[in-house]
């Protein structure tokens, strides 16, 4: 996927995986509308920032949960990086990022990091 004009109005490209590729290419067969943007309105317009909130918004509140599209990001980059699957610098590239430190944002314990990391305690040895 290319991104034209992202945050700071940066060109990039993204890759997708093949389940990915998949969905996409489902999707643009059933699609009614055709036109240059993946997603698009009624009117085979780009979809604005704030009609896509709105659909993620409108289809999360039916699954009982809380989401938007920065949070879907960011669980996608914490996600790879908690399971060990990727490296720091390979994620700055993915997401974009000019600045590392911006990526490491990704890297802060949570809660429940800080919880499992005090029982460890229980399991020492004296």
């Amino acid at each position: 996927v290319i991104v034209r004009s992202g945050k700071g109005e940066k060109y990039r490209e993204v890759p997708l995986n093949a389940n990915v590729r998949r969905a996409i290419q489902a999707y643009l067969e059933v699609r009614p509308n055709r036109g240059n943007y993946l997603f698009v309105s009624n009117k085979s317009e780009r979809l604005s920032e704030s009609q896509l909130y709105r659909i993620i918004r409108k289809y999360a509140d039916m699954a009982g949960i809380k989401a938007h599209p920065h949070m879907l990001r960011h669980t996608f980059a914490t996600k790879l990086l908690r399971e060990g699957k990727i490296d720091l610098p390979t994620l700055q590239n993915l997401l974009g990022h000019a600045n590392i430190n911006t990526t490491a944002i990704y890297t802060r314990a949570t809660m429940q990091d800080l919880e499992k990391a005090v029982e460890i305690l229980e399991n020492l040895e004296d």
